[in-house]
């Protein structure tokens, strides 16, 4: 594995953007872009820092491009070893195989894009930060899969809107103006629902219907204390997510 491969392996698993490292070391965005893609490397002094920040030794970087025959695991490594012993012979050949599958050809970088991607519904709020960090992840998804207008991703959370919306499904979303029939995602007192909008002929908002008759639709009388979180724009089935992770 190269360099720039170590180097965004590593951001991903502190769930850090290519910008985000960048501020933390005194780079741009696109410096760690490039980086990452192999077409530069960082000077001596930068190369410690990124080591510093995510929390890697510094011969992290290179280990698999120098032979030994002692070689040394991380603390992640050391934990998939562990729960690799403990599987099943048939579990052992489903991560074979996995592996195998993902070493058939290179994955052209340009083919991806990396999104936020928001785990919890309480957590898809495009006014205020991302206070934890725990609510988020952050993909890089083919993209195809990633309408251009798209601010960020959302797992759905439950089946309320199925069969346009099923659990599981990534939402891409946006805060962009709704209007009559639109899906967008509601906070009402303390839920968070995902429904579709209905509006009246002066554009009030007077009710949110789910799509399952098994869930609970809102008329206006209910919508005193609702806000307004985020604008449905595209949907991702379980079976696309096919995603890059490092």
């Amino acid at each position: 594995m190269s360099f720039g491969f170590r180097l965004r392996e590593a951001r991903l698993h502190n769930k850090l953007t290519q910008g985000q490292l960048g501020k933390k070391v005194g780079l741009s965005a696109s410096s760690i872009g490039g980086y990452e893609k192999g077409l530069n490397y960082p000077g001596i002094e930068y190369f410690a820092q990124l080591a510093s920040v995510l929390s890697v030794d510094a011969n992290y970087f290179y280990q698999d491009m120098i032979p030994s025959h002692n070689m040394e695991l991380n603390g992640d490594e050391v934990e998939l070893v562990k729960l690799y012993r403990g599987t099943e012979d048939y579990a052992r050949v489903a991560v074979k195989k996995l592996l195998s599958v993902t070493q058939i050809k290179p994955l052209d970088e340009e083919e991806y894009e990396e999104i936020l991607v928001h785990k919890s519904p309480h957590s898809i709020d495009f006014i205020n930060d991302l206070k934890n960090p725990d609510s988020h992840t952050y993909l890089y998804i083919k993209n195809k899969h990633v309408p251009k207008a798209a601010a960020a991703g959302a797992y759905s959370w439950d089946d309320s809107m199925s069969p346009v919306v099923n659990k599981g499904d990534i939402m891409w979303l946006n805060d962009g103006d709704y209007k009559h029939d639109d899906i967008c995602i509601f906070a009402i007192m303390d839920k968070i629902v995902c429904r579709r909008i209905q509006l009246n002929p002066q554009g009030e908002l007077v009710g949110l219907l789910a799509e399952n008759p098994l869930f609970e639709s809102f008329t206006e009388e209910s919508l005193e204390h609702c806000e307004f979180r985020a604008k449905l724009i595209g949907v991702m089935r379980q079976s696309d997510m096919i995603v890059k992770i490092g």
